[in-house]
């Protein structure tokens, strides 16, 4: 019920977005989106490799 609900209503925001015709704008909040999760994804692997360096000096 609740994720039909949440699918419904995000349906709702891009068809509105699109009756606007801010297509533009919402490629842009998606691509940085998309940045941001790339970055999130990238210092996620740099801290787990400073993390296997360090539990390898250790050993």
């Amino acid at each position: 019920m609740s994720p039909f609900r949440r699918t419904t209503a995000f349906a709702r925001d891009m068809g509105k977005g699109a009756a606007k015709g801010r297509g533009a704008d919402g490629a842009l909040r998606q691509a940085l989106a998309r940045r941001r999760l790339e970055e999130r994804r990238e210092a996620q692997m740099l801290k787990q490799q400073l993390y296997d360096v360090f539990s390898d000096d250790s050993h």
